[in-house]
């Protein structure tokens, strides 16, 4: 890691008047992130307890952080290009479980601002314009009941995410021909958006 932030220059070195000296910062907060969930990934591939136990606690209790927002969104991403096997099924549950760690392991969505959270996770989790099959079926389920349940409430947040799972995509491409105006006018103006999707959009 050390070598690849030397040679792609990905920090600088200057003063900060707070602290009073000079010391390498990052560029752009982005490569810091995206090396901090490197880490996290190489930390969940040892299988070692000790560093599992490490990224389940960081999963469990920054998830509503926003400095954390980003870093754990490259996290899903890296696990979802995780070659297909065993190794990755276990990593997904230790991923997931963390994201609704409680006593029961049960997978739980309460509230708009938690749904908002995981179509962020899931929107990195596409694979060929799919979503991760290993992604667990019940939060896709939760997920898709919630947004299309309202799907103008949920507009901004799938035009911000760009998550859309299949069936999120096929309702709002039956809602275009809809007798009611206002939905068909919120499916027109959110399908521009979903641009790397599934098959459905191939079939347009």
């Amino acid at each position: 890691i050390i070598e690849l932030v030397t040679n792609f220059k990905l920090v600088r070195y200057e003063y900060t008047s707070y602290e009073g000296n000079y010391k390498y910062v990052f560029k752009d907060s982005a490569f810091r992130d995206f090396l901090a969930a490197s880490y996290l990934r190489k930390l969940l591939l040892s299988k070692e307890k000790d560093n599992i136990e490490i990224v389940s606690s960081f999963l469990a209790n920054n998830q509503d952080k926003l400095e954390f927002l980003r870093v754990i969104k490259f996290l899903s991403g890296l696990i979802t290009l995780i070659n297909e096997g065993q190794e990755k099924k276990e990593i997904m549950v230790i991923f997931w479980r963390a994201i609704y760690s409680n006593p029961s392991n049960e997978f739980r969505i309460d509230g708009y601002k938690k749904i908002e959270f995981i179509m962020e996770l899931l929107s990195q989790s596409i694979l060929e314009g799919k979503i991760d099959p290993l992604i667990p079926k019940e939060i896709l389920e939760r997920v898709d009941n919630a947004v299309i349940s309202d799907i103008d409430k949920w507009k901004s947040i799938i035009i911000k995410s760009q998550y859309s799972s299949d069936r999120i995509f096929s309702f709002l491409l039956d809602s275009v021909d809809s007798a009611d105006l206002k939905l068909a006018s919120v499916a027109i103006s959110v399908l521009p958006f979903l641009n790397i999707r599934n098959q459905a959009s191939k079939e347009l």
